[in-house]
């Protein structure tokens, strides 16, 4: 390199002018041409000779003056061809310029073109000042940013040499120019950087520096997809940059290149090392161009699948709490208990410290009832994304856990799947039908969930096509069943259950009215040409559907628009200005055929027959119990109307409590010397349960008294050996039935008094009825045949017997 020992304040130097295609550097070589346009630069350079090196000052802009003053840089010139005459006879000249320093001038013959160093200025090699200091080490990231770029090693390149000789400057912009690319070379631009260079301060020209490198990073990062990541990153230099020429190879990672980069920064050091190691590996076969096996296919599957993962991505959007309410309410008429719990726990996630110590729900009851859709309403109140694994029928821990990649075919489980299609590593995920799990022999999935929902293990969930730890513990994980009973214990230990009982035909009424009919009306274009009345809406709720839930209320609504539609396209039946639908016209379009018809009692009492109330999946009902005793010279019981185990044993029980209750009386003669048999109607129906334990007593008192039960009495509740009244459950759906069918006078258990009380501010109408707490079957007894019913069956055992004696007499 050419020093300045020969430059000394004071030196008559000449000048040329920079032309814009010519940037002179100081601590630079380089090759220019001076064309026949160039005639002054020419002449200058003809008169400085290229025996022997010879100096001249180069300046941006050429000044008008002698006297005037500037900045320019100082160069030595070298003859390489001379000066020449092309084959146009134009002169031209290929001369070697050499940068040496900076200086300022003095123009002492402006038509000589000669200039006065008046001093020279030198790079303060080893002497910056502390911000000096700050931006060198700024310009140190950037230049390794723009190594990884172009695909060099930083530690190897020209860049470090310069740095670390505590090189100028303009010598690192000047190899940043000559490394572009020769399509995108700007000489011209290069030229006016060179021109802004020409500043005194050392510390301006560090930050213009940092600017220029700033502005083509950007934007060599968007032109190539690369994000500033890699200059943030630990990753080793040669492993970037062999990183980014195997993406560059994958044509299909070309759309997302820059995300595909990013990932690939977040996984190094977040994953372990062996991991990354692994990935890496993949990317090498997926990026091997002729590499088009199945190997390759399957490793490009691979690098894909990991790519479209979203580590460390995660949804941020707040709702206020009131918002969050509104949005429950608005969405789901009734449930009040229900929405009471999904309240408390959305404020828990609002001031949980830890987000994977937040509770699993398990929403548990029958279908229809809104389950599915309470979970969206969840993850909207929260602000997350919402996504549903549905995991009936699943039998296979794969299915859960993914397939390792060395197998055909194979692919990520549906919890990874779920949280690709999310795109965030933080949403609503609702694991439905959680009860309705398999088990092929293969692997149990109820089994894999136990590491899903653990939150001190599903920090590092590990797939096994993904074959690396993802941290899924700020997941919110919602679950479903219909039969709580089905999940097994082990993964039921680990849900917070919230029990959704369905809803009352009140709750159902008001549903079709505010939500259905008019969702209905709008899809099918009828909206402002039709409207249900209340009485058509009860036929449908009451008599066309009974279920739990609102499903097939919502298919008979539509049937109803379909067949309107019907009727105007093929019958040429025009709608009137607004046809309002009542039950006739329900009626009529459902041809008269009413699925369901209620139990509606009759006006006089019967003997041995008792109005049971019972809980069934689609809701309340009434089960009444027929007892009839027969002759026989054995004792025996029958039981029929298809009861399970624990209505049978029931039934037992009752039998044994009802001899209690007459014990001292002739009917227990008459009962030896009888059969007893025991109905439930409706035999096609299976029926479970103790609850219709004091039923069965009274049944079976009323059958051996011979005396009738008004049919206006509806009871429930379980009976004890000893004859206590026990508590049940399903309280608000049966008090619910026994309102719909006419029933008033109702015996529950008094340890029932919360349930009963809770079922008042879900239906009013429970309010009209006559409620009676029993808490002994005496008591039981006593509002069915009057307080004093012990006396009455006295009485009933003189006349029934009294008869009998006359009877045999006669005989």
């Amino acid at each position: 390199m050419l020093t300045t020992n020969l430059i000394i304040n004071g030196t008559e130097m000449p000048i040329l002018e920079m032309e814009s295609k010519i940037s002179v550097f100081p601590d630079t070589q380089q090759v220019v041409f001076y064309g026949a346009e160039a005639k002054k630069e020419l002449e200058a350079l003809s008169n400085i000779g290229f025996q022997e090196p010879n100096y001249a000052l180069f300046v941006p802009k050429m000044p008008q003056n002698n006297g005037d003053k500037g900045i320019g840089v100082i160069a030595c010139i070298t003859d390489t061809d001379g000066i020449e005459t092309d084959e146009n006879g134009l002169i031209q000249a290929k001369v070697a310029i050499s940068g040496i320093t900076r200086a300022y001038y003095t123009i002492s013959d402006i038509e000589g073109r000669k200039a006065i160093i008046d001093q020279v200025i030198f790079w303060p090699k080893g002497k910056l000042g502390e911000e000096e200091k700050n931006l060198m080490e700024k310009l140190e990231k950037l230049i390794r940013h723009r190594c990884v770029i172009n695909g060099e090693n930083y530690q190897k390149s020209i860049y470090k040499m310069i740095i670390d000789s505590n090189g100028s400057p303009e010598e690192i912009l000047y190899e940043d120019l000559r490394n572009f690319p020769a399509e995108t070379y700007d000489l011209e631009a290069a030229s006016v950087l060179a021109q802004e260079f020409m500043v005194s301060d050392n510390q301006r020209q560090l930050e213009l520096l940092v600017e220029h490198l700033e502005k083509e990073i950007e934007k060599a990062s968007s032109e190539m997809g690369f994000g500033t990541e890699a200059m943030n990153s630990s990753m080793p230099d040669e492993e970037i940059s062999k990183i980014m020429m195997l993406i560059n190879r994958i044509s299909s990672l070309e759309p997302r290149k820059e995300q595909a980069i990013k990932t690939i920064m977040s996984l190094y050091g977040s994953v372990p090392d062996y991991c990354f190691r692994t990935f890496l590996r993949q990317l090498e076969v997926a990026g091997a161009q002729e590499n088009q096996s199945s190997e390759g296919q399957s490793a490009l599957q691979y690098i894909e699948t990991v790519l479209a993962f979203p580590w460390g991505v995660y949804s941020d959007k707040e709702v206020p709490p009131r918002e969050a309410a509104e949005i429950l309410h608005s969405s789901h008429y009734g449930m009040e208990e229900v929405k009471e719990k999904i309240l408390e726990y959305i404020a828990s996630l609002k001031f949980i410290n830890n987000p994977s110590k937040a509770q699993i729900l398990c929403l548990v009851g029958p279908p229809g009832v809104g389950k599915t859709s309470i979970a969206k309403t969840i993850a909207k109140a929260v602000g997350r994304e919402f996504v549903k694994v549905s995991l009936a029928g699943v039998a296979d821990d794969h299915a859960i856990k993914g397939h390792r990649k060395t197998y055909v075919a194979s692919m990520p489980g549906m919890i990874v799947t779920a949280l690709k299609r999310a795109k965030v590593s933080n949403p609503v995920m609702l694991l439905d039908e959680i009860d309705k799990l398999g088990d092929s022999g293969r692997g149990n999935p109820a089994d894999a969930l136990l590491e899903v929902l653990d939150p001190e293990q599903n920090k590092e969930f590990e797939d096994h096509y993904m074959n690396m730890p993802t941290d899924i513990s700020r997941t919110l994980f919602i679950c479903t069943a219909n039969y709580l009973e089905r999940i097994p214990a082990a993964l039921k230990d680990r849900l917070t259950i919230v029990n959704l009982p369905g809803y009352t035909s009140k709750e159902r009424f008001h549903i079709a009215k505010e939500f259905l009919i008019p969702n209905a009306l709008k899809e099918h274009a009828l909206e402002g040409k039709a409207e249900f009345n209340d009485d058509a809406i009860r036929a449908l709720v009451t008599e066309y559907t009974r279920e739990a839930g609102v499903r097939n209320l919502g298919r008979g609504i539509d049937d109803v628009c379909k067949k309107i539609l019907k009727k105007v396209v093929f019958e040429d039946a025009p709608l009137e200005d607004k046809m309002v639908i009542d039950a006739s016209i329900i009626d009529e379009m459902m041809k008269n055929q009413k699925k369901y018809e209620l139990n509606r009692n009759e006006a006089e009492s019967v003997v041995g027959r008792v109005n049971g109330l019972a809980w069934t999946a689609v809701g309340g009902c009434t089960l009444p119990l027929e007892v009839v005793l027969t002759p026989s010279k054995n004792h025996k019981m029958l039981v029929t109307g298809n009861l399970g185990n624990v209505m049978k044993e029931s039934m037992t029980t009752a039998l044994t409590v009802a001899k209690n209750a007459l014990r001292g009386t002739k009917f227990l003669n008459k009962l030896e010397n009888s059969t007893i048999h025991i109905h439930a109607p409706e035999g096609a129906v299976p029926k479970d349960g103790p609850s219709a334990g004091i039923t069965a007593v009274t049944a079976i008192v009323s059958a051996i008294t011979e005396i009738p039960v008004p049919t206006n009495i509806a009871m429930t509740g379980e009976v004890s050996l000893l004859g206590e009244v026990m508590p049940i459950g399903g309280l608000t759906e049966k008090l619910t039935a026994a309102v719909e069918v006419g029933c008033d006078t109702i015996v529950i258990p008094k340890r029932n008094r919360r349930e009963y009380e809770m079922a008042l501010t879900k239906n009013s109408d429970i309010s009209k009825l006559n409620i009676n707490e029993t808490r002994r079957i005496e008591e039981v007894l006593a509002v069915v045949f009057g307080k004093d019913w012990a006396k009455k069956i006295k009485e009933q055992e003189k006349k029934l017997f009294k008869k009998s004696s006359s009877a045999q007499k006669a005989t």
